[in-house]
């Protein structure tokens, strides 16, 4: 079984998602299952995973056309398979219903570096109401809280 694997974006930035998609061209045999693996800068995972599903396989159930959505989890802050930011290589294996596995791929996709870590500087302080900072109040006196950047 032959086919061809498409990565929507060749680049995509921090926290971004990227999609494959995968048009398998059958030489006889349907294509029966699949599974995809992803691989990079920190780590590799095969979904759906060993284990999971079909063992480890997606039954086909989309005809000839299939993707994935390959997205950053932001609960975790990461990829998955811990994959960090540059070249991930995307391979889908196909087992089709006469029992033989292809492999369709690999294809490259980059990921970009993650952002510097810059907090906002800010500074909090009470305020008279015309907005000048006091160092000192009375019960009593109104005051405002306000934020300078």
């Amino acid at each position: 079984m032959t086919g061809t694997l498409t990565i929507q974006k060749p680049y995509i930035d921090w926290k971004e998602n990227n999609t494959f998609t995968v048009v398998v061209e059958p030489k006889g045999c349907t294509l029966d299952k699949f599974k995809w693996t992803m691989s990079g800068n920190g780590g590799s995972i095969t979904m759906p995973p060993a284990g999971a599903a079909d063992n480890g396989w997606y039954k086909n159930t989309s005809g000839n056309t299939n993707g994935y959505l390959f997205t950053f989890n932001n609960a975790l802050k990461q990829y998955p398979g811990s994959i960090q930011s540059g070249k991930v290589t995307v391979t889908f294996t196909a087992l089709d219903s006469c029992g033989t596995e292809s492999v369709i791929g690999p294809k490259d996709f980059e990921i970009g570096s993650l952002p510097p870590n810059n907090p906002p500087e800010l500074r909090v302080s009470f305020t008279n109401a015309s907005g000048e900072e006091i160092g000192q109040a009375i019960v009593g006196d109104t005051m405002m809280l306000r934020v300078f950047l």
